[in-house]
């Protein structure tokens, strides 16, 4: 006749009308009476439950359970398919998700054992296939060669002096 599970782990309170009121312990704040259904927090506080004390732990538990169904929901998601986020000379980083990754060869056996950040990636990847160095410009530019003037040619340059910079012309001699 009754549907309490003994074997749950139970408390059980009698109300002054002789109500039989029940709690398992691992579902705080959720009272039965003996034929497994609900009844009110009312008929359960008069019963004897501190149902202020159990109401907060039931709203911790369902709080908790709708946190843990989202951090479950993150996990389970992620790229469906790696992704290759950078490659060089046949070797690529590929991201797995939640900020791993893997370095995989040109043959595309994994490298690393375990995930790694990114960053530590990228230092293998440089070790593995040193980047192309950008081709140097050629120190000495070719520039076409000015006439030539004939005499002497003085040039005058005038530049504004510094701050508390004095310049003091010379007479030429020529």
């Amino acid at each position: 006749m009754a549907k309490i599970d003994y074997n749950r782990g139970v408390i059980k309170r009698i109300h002054p009308t002789g109500i039989e009121v029940y709690m398992y312990r691992d579902t705080p704040g959720h009272y039965l009476n003996a034929f497994g259904s609900e009844v009110g927090e009312e008929l359960a506080k008069a019963a004897g439950f501190d149902t202020e004390r159990y109401g907060k732990a039931r709203l911790r538990g369902e709080r908790m359970g709708e946190a843990m169904k989202i951090i479950e929901a993150e996990l389970a998601s992620g790229p469906a398919e790696p992704t290759v986020v950078e490659e060089r000379a046949g070797f690529q980083i590929v991201d797995i998700g939640l900020g791993r990754f893997r370095l995989v060869d040109p043959d595309g056996g994994v490298l690393t054992t375990t995930p790694v950040p990114r960053e530590m990636a990228d230092l293998l990847l440089n070790q593995l296939a040193p980047p192309p160095s950008p081709q140097a410009e050629p120190a000495v530019e070719e520039v076409e060669a000015a006439p030539k003037a004939k005499g002497k040619v003085k040039e005058k340059v005038k530049e504004e002096p510094e701050e508390g910079v004095e310049i003091i012309q010379v007479p030429d001699g020529g």
